[in-house]
C-alpha cells in the first residue's frame, strides 16, 4: 500500500508513533535504529527492511518524527549502529555522514547512541571520534556479555578496557548515560542468562555480572577498577579474584585477538574492519586465505608464537585462582581447551 514512497512511509510510522504514544502513557521513549535488516534466517510474518540509505533521508524521518516525540514529552534515543549498507552505512564512524544526518535538528527530545568503538564490541578500539560531534545529548553502549569473547561462558573481564573508556569520556561534551548489553547479543548457542537464578555451576553467569557490576561502578561512581571490585559482594578471596580477572583479560588480549592485527586501524568501503579475525562468536577459523593474509600482516611470527604459549600458561594459573575464590574452574578449563585451539592455529598461520 504505502509502495516505494518515501513520504507515504515516513507519514505512516509518524502516525504510527502518535498512536503509540497516546495509547501508551506509561511508555518513556523509543530506541530507533536503522542500517541492519533482519537475516534470512527470519521467517516470522513481521520483519524489518532497509528504507533509510542516506544521511538526508534519516534527517528527513528525525525531522518529521521529532516533533511527535516533542508533543508528548517523550524521548527518541536515536542508533548510529550500522554496518556498512548503503550511504549512510558509515554512520557509526564518519563524522561528515554524522552531521549530514542531524544536520538543523534541536529537538529536547533526541539522544544519540553510540557504541564506544568504531566498529562493535571489541578491544583494541580507540573511542569512537563521533562522541566529539554535534552538542546532541548521547548514551555509550557498552557490552558486559561479550559476544566475540565467548558469550560469558569463560571470564573476559573488560575492566581496565572500560576504566580508560570512563577517563577519556570525561571529555566528551553531553554523555548523559550508558547502556550496558549484559543479555544478549550474536547468533550464538550460548544462553547464560545474567542475574537469574542458575540451577549449578556450569550454568552460571557470574563472569557477565561481574563485568556488569564493574562497568556501572567506573562509569556511575567514577571508581578505579580495583575500587570497583572491592564492593563486590561474597568475594571470599579479593586478592586471587583481582589476579584471575587481570590475567583472563591478558589472555583474550594477547591470544584471542593478534596483536598485530589487531593494532591496526582498516576500513573496507564503509565498514571498520573488525580486530578481531579468525574467531567469530562461536566460530574459529583456520584457513589457507586467512594465514596468507596474517603472514602479512604479522612481522615476527616465532615472537607471536611464543606470546601464545605464555597466554596458555596463564590459564593453568587462572583455573587454580577460580578454585581459591570458589568460582566454577569448569569454565576455565573449557577456555583452556578452546584457547589451546586457538594458539595451535597460531602456530599453523
Amino acid at each position: 500500500r504505502l509502495g516505494k514512497s518515501e513520504r507515504k512511509q515516513r507519514e505512516f510510522f509518524v502516525s504510527l508513533l502518535d498512536y503509540f504514544f497516546e495509547d501508551f502513557p506509561e511508555v518513556a521513549g523509543v530506541v530507533f535504529r536503522i542500517g541492519e535488516s533482519d537475516g534470512l534466517d527470519v521467517k516470522e510474518q513481521f520483519r524489518s527492511k532497509l528504507i533509510l540509505k542516506s544521511p538526508a533521508m534519516v534527517n528527513r524521518w528525525l525531522k518529521a518524527a521529532l516533533p511527535i516525540f516533542e508533543k508528548y514529552g517523550r524521548r527518541c534515543i536515536f542508533r548510529t549502529w550500522t554496518v556498512g549498507a548503503h550511504e549512510v552505512g558509515d554512520l557509526i564512524w564518519h563524522h561528515a555522514t554524522l552531521e549530514k544526518t542531524v544536520a538543523g535538528i534541536d529537538s529536547p527530545s533526541l539522544v544519540l547512541s553510540m557504541k564506544y568503538g568504531e566498529s562493535d564490541f571489541f578491544r583494541y578500539l580507540s573511542l569512537n571520534r563521533n562522541f566529539f560531534i554535534t552538542d546532541i545529548p548521547k548514551i555509550v553502549e557498552l557490552q558486559s556479555r561479550r559476544e566475540y569473547e565467548g558469550c560469558g561462558e569463560y571470564p573476559s573481564f573488560i575492566g581496565h578496557d572500560y576504566e580508560q573508556l570512563a577517563i577519556e569520556l570525561r571529555d566528551v561534551p553531553n554523555v548523559v548515560g550508558i547502556s550496558v548489553w549484559c543479555q544478549t547479543g550474536g547468533w550464538t548457542p550460548f544462553r547464560r542468562l545474567a542475574f537469574l537464578e542458575s540451577t549449578g555451576a556450569s550454568t552460571s553467569s557470574i563472569w557477565t555480572e561481574i563485568n556488569t557490576f564493574v562497568c556501572l561502578r567506573l562509569f556511575k561512581h567514577g571508581e578505579g577498577v580495583e575500587e570497583a571490585l572491592s564492593y563486590l559482594p561474597n568475594v571470599s578471596n579479593l586478592p586471587a579474584l583481582q589476579e584471575l580477572l587481570r590475567l583472563s583479560e591478558e589472555v583474550v588480549t594477547e591470544l584471542l585477538y593478534l596483536p598485530d592485527f589487531a593494532t591496526r586501524r582498516l576500513y573496507f568501503r564503509r565498514v571498520r574492519i573488525p580486530p578481531l579475525i579468525g574467531v567469530y562468536w562461536h566460530h574459529i577459523f583456520v584457513a589457507h586465505s586467512l594465514k596468507k593474509m596474517l603472514r602479512h600482516f604479522v612481522e615476527d611470527g616465532e615472537a607471536s608464537i611464543r606470546s601464545a604459549q605464555a597466554a596458555m600458561t596463564k590459564i593453568k594459573r587462572m583455573r587454580t585462582l577460580a578454585l581459591e575464590c570458589q568460582l566454577p574452574d569448569e569454565d576455565i578449563e573449557y577456555m583452556e581447551y578452546t584457547f589451546g585451539i586457538i594458539a595451535l592455529a597460531r602456530e599453523y598461520f
